[in-house]
Protein backbone atom coordinates (compact mmCIF):
# COMPACT_ATOMS: atom_id res chain seq x y z
CA UNK A 1 0.00 0.00 0.00
CA UNK A 2 1.16 3.56 -0.99
CA UNK A 3 2.31 5.94 2.14
CA UNK A 4 0.16 9.34 2.23
CA UNK A 5 3.20 11.11 1.36
CA UNK A 6 4.17 9.18 -2.37
CA UNK A 7 0.45 9.34 -2.85
CA UNK A 8 0.45 13.36 -2.61
CA UNK A 9 3.31 13.06 -4.68
CA UNK A 10 2.24 11.15 -7.32
CA UNK A 11 -1.17 12.82 -7.43
CA UNK A 12 1.20 16.33 -7.82
CA UNK A 13 3.78 14.94 -10.39
CA UNK A 14 1.74 13.00 -12.55
CA UNK A 15 0.13 15.97 -13.85
CA UNK A 16 3.22 17.76 -14.21
CA UNK A 17 4.61 15.07 -16.24
CA UNK A 18 2.15 14.61 -18.67
CA UNK A 19 2.02 18.04 -19.10
CA UNK A 20 5.73 18.31 -19.54
CA UNK A 21 5.61 15.07 -22.04
CA UNK A 22 2.79 17.41 -24.56
CA UNK A 23 4.89 20.63 -24.37
CA UNK A 24 7.79 18.96 -25.18
CA UNK A 25 6.21 16.89 -27.98
CA UNK A 26 4.43 19.30 -29.73
CA UNK A 27 7.75 21.95 -29.40
CA UNK A 28 9.42 19.21 -31.51
CA UNK A 29 6.57 18.90 -33.86
CA UNK A 30 6.21 22.45 -34.59
CA UNK A 31 10.26 22.81 -34.74
CA UNK A 32 10.27 20.49 -37.42
CA UNK A 33 6.86 21.24 -39.02
CA UNK A 34 7.22 24.81 -38.88
CA UNK A 35 11.22 25.67 -38.90
CA UNK A 36 13.05 22.65 -40.71
CA UNK A 37 9.92 22.05 -43.31
CA UNK A 38 8.82 26.19 -43.60
CA UNK A 39 5.20 25.00 -41.81
CA UNK A 40 2.76 28.02 -41.01
CA UNK A 41 1.04 26.92 -38.18
CA UNK A 42 0.54 27.69 -34.55
CA UNK A 43 2.05 26.08 -32.02
CA UNK A 44 -1.49 26.06 -30.07
CA UNK A 45 -2.75 24.06 -32.99
CA UNK A 46 -0.12 21.56 -32.97
CA UNK A 47 -0.38 21.22 -28.76
CA UNK A 48 -4.07 20.84 -30.00
CA UNK A 49 -3.41 18.25 -32.48
CA UNK A 50 -1.16 16.36 -30.16
CA UNK A 51 -3.93 16.52 -27.31
CA UNK A 52 -6.54 15.60 -29.23
CA UNK A 53 -4.53 12.05 -30.41
CA UNK A 54 -3.93 11.39 -26.86
CA UNK A 55 -7.29 10.43 -25.91
CA UNK A 56 -6.12 7.41 -27.99
CA UNK A 57 -5.26 6.87 -23.73
CA UNK A 58 -8.91 6.07 -23.16
CA UNK A 59 -9.69 3.56 -25.14
CA UNK A 60 -5.99 2.16 -24.96
CA UNK A 61 -6.52 1.81 -20.65
CA UNK A 62 -10.35 0.06 -21.84
CA UNK A 63 -8.68 -2.31 -23.66
CA UNK A 64 -5.16 -3.00 -21.36
CA UNK A 65 -7.01 -2.31 -17.78
CA UNK A 66 -8.85 -5.66 -17.95
CA UNK A 67 -6.26 -7.33 -19.77
CA UNK A 68 -3.82 -6.63 -16.76
CA UNK A 69 -6.32 -7.39 -14.09
CA UNK A 70 -7.11 -11.15 -15.76
CA UNK A 71 -3.25 -11.73 -16.30
CA UNK A 72 -2.23 -10.17 -13.31
CA UNK A 73 0.18 -8.59 -14.76
CA UNK A 74 0.60 -4.81 -15.35
CA UNK A 75 2.99 -5.82 -18.36
CA UNK A 76 0.26 -5.84 -21.04
CA UNK A 77 1.51 -5.71 -24.60
CA UNK A 78 -0.52 -5.18 -28.06
CA UNK A 79 2.47 -4.72 -30.29
CA UNK A 80 5.12 -6.96 -31.74
CA UNK A 81 6.66 -7.71 -29.05
CA UNK A 82 4.08 -9.82 -27.59
CA UNK A 83 5.48 -12.90 -30.04
CA UNK A 84 8.55 -12.72 -28.07
CA UNK A 85 9.97 -14.88 -24.96
CA UNK A 86 9.41 -13.48 -21.36
CA UNK A 87 13.32 -13.19 -21.49
CA UNK A 88 13.91 -11.68 -25.28
CA UNK A 89 10.83 -8.95 -24.42
CA UNK A 90 12.59 -7.55 -21.73
CA UNK A 91 16.03 -6.88 -24.20
CA UNK A 92 16.72 -4.23 -26.31
CA UNK A 93 15.03 -5.46 -29.12
CA UNK A 94 11.68 -6.15 -27.06
CA UNK A 95 11.47 -2.57 -26.10
CA UNK A 96 12.28 -1.46 -29.41
CA UNK A 97 8.94 -3.47 -30.26
CA UNK A 98 6.64 -2.75 -27.71
CA UNK A 99 6.66 0.95 -29.12
CA UNK A 100 4.90 0.16 -32.04
CA UNK A 101 1.17 -1.06 -30.41
CA UNK A 102 -1.96 -0.89 -32.30
CA UNK A 103 -2.87 2.37 -29.99
CA UNK A 104 0.28 3.55 -30.67
CA UNK A 105 -0.16 3.34 -34.18
CA UNK A 106 -3.41 4.88 -34.31
CA UNK A 107 -1.83 7.64 -32.66
CA UNK A 108 0.96 8.41 -35.29
CA UNK A 109 -1.90 8.02 -37.58
CA UNK A 110 -4.01 10.75 -36.18
CA UNK A 111 -1.10 13.00 -35.31
CA UNK A 112 -0.14 12.61 -38.86
CA UNK A 113 -3.47 13.45 -40.24
CA UNK A 114 -4.17 16.06 -37.95
CA UNK A 115 -1.14 18.23 -38.66
CA UNK A 116 -1.14 17.37 -42.69
CA UNK A 117 -4.27 19.62 -42.30
CA UNK A 118 -3.00 22.52 -39.73
CA UNK A 119 -0.02 22.90 -42.21
CA UNK A 120 -2.00 22.00 -44.89
CA UNK A 121 0.61 19.51 -46.38
CA UNK A 122 0.37 16.79 -47.92
CA UNK A 123 -0.85 13.17 -45.88
CA UNK A 124 1.98 11.69 -47.31
CA UNK A 125 4.97 14.04 -46.33
CA UNK A 126 2.90 14.61 -42.75
CA UNK A 127 3.18 10.51 -42.73
CA UNK A 128 7.14 10.35 -43.90
CA UNK A 129 7.67 13.60 -40.89
CA UNK A 130 6.15 12.33 -38.29
CA UNK A 131 7.18 8.88 -39.48
CA UNK A 132 10.74 9.40 -38.71
CA UNK A 133 10.31 11.17 -35.64
CA UNK A 134 8.52 8.04 -34.10
CA UNK A 135 11.03 6.11 -35.16
CA UNK A 136 13.95 8.55 -34.08
CA UNK A 137 12.05 9.07 -30.52
CA UNK A 138 11.20 4.62 -30.19
CA UNK A 139 14.97 4.44 -30.48
CA UNK A 140 15.39 6.49 -27.37
CA UNK A 141 12.94 4.67 -25.47
CA UNK A 142 14.04 1.57 -26.22
CA UNK A 143 17.51 2.44 -25.57
CA UNK A 144 16.54 4.57 -21.92
CA UNK A 145 14.48 1.35 -21.15
CA UNK A 146 17.09 -0.99 -21.23
CA UNK A 147 19.60 1.24 -19.24
CA UNK A 148 16.49 1.99 -16.83
CA UNK A 149 14.81 -1.11 -17.13
CA UNK A 150 10.87 -0.31 -17.32
CA UNK A 151 11.14 3.03 -18.56
CA UNK A 152 7.63 3.52 -21.17
CA UNK A 153 5.77 6.07 -22.38
CA UNK A 154 2.39 4.85 -23.77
Amino acid sequence: MMNPTNRIISIVVTPIGVLAIFLVVSAVLYFVFSILLGGNSSFKRVLSVYTYSSLIAIPSAIVTVPLAFAKGTPKISLSPALVLSAEKAETLLGSFLSQFGFFALWQYILVSVGLSLVYKFSKGRSFVTVGILWLAASVLIALFSNIFKGFRLG
